[in-house]
């Protein structure tokens, strides 16, 4: 469950790493001479990439592990009423047999749940679509905020605007 300050702390994060960048290539560009501007340049892209990547991982590994304990969850929780009802009922419990039961009932719920969400994503040619448009999404957004601080340090510098 994500709650409004998670989001916001993630906004928050985005906000800042973009205005640090930004800040970064615009003190290079003006303060140092062009061949080491370039350089800061190309290691602060570097670190930015990486550090992308990182955060993505840690997202991946973090949705992984809220499904296993959501199916945990879900199999502690059907199995303690399914027990519930055994020994209210007076009959044998057989408790292996019943958390497996209650494992596979939660394995289907979960499964019927997951299915009726991405109902965009369940083909291959859609999963690429995806990627694609993701693909193109990160790629103008570093442009875009890599390309403003050059343009701003730039002009800064030389008061006027000039790629290389």
């Amino acid at each position: 469950m994500i709650y409004a300050r998670d989001v916001a702390d993630a906004w928050g994060w985005v906000a800042f790493r973009m205005i640090t960048g930004f800040a970064l290539i615009v003190f290079a560009f003006v303060v140092l001479d062009r061949q080491t501007a370039y350089l800061c340049l190309i290691l602060l892209i570097a670190l930015d990439l990486a550090s992308q990547g990182a955060t993505q991982a840690l997202g991946l590994q973090m949705k992984a592990l809220q499904q296993k304990l959501w199916m945990d969850e879900l199999t502690n929780r059907i199995f303690f009423e399914e027990l519930v009802d055994a020994v209210r009922a007076g009959g044998h419990v057989n408790v292996p047999e019943l958390y497996k039961a209650s494992s596979t009932a939660a394995a289907k719920d979960i499964k019927s749940y997951v299915e009726g969400e991405d109902m965009f994503l369940q083909t291959t040619s859609s999963k690429l679509v995806a990627a694609f448009w993701s693909f193109t999404v990160n790629v103008l957004g570093n442009f875009a905020v890599y390309g403003a601080a050059y343009a701003v340090a730039s002009y800064w510098r030389t008061g006027s605007f000039h790629l290389f």
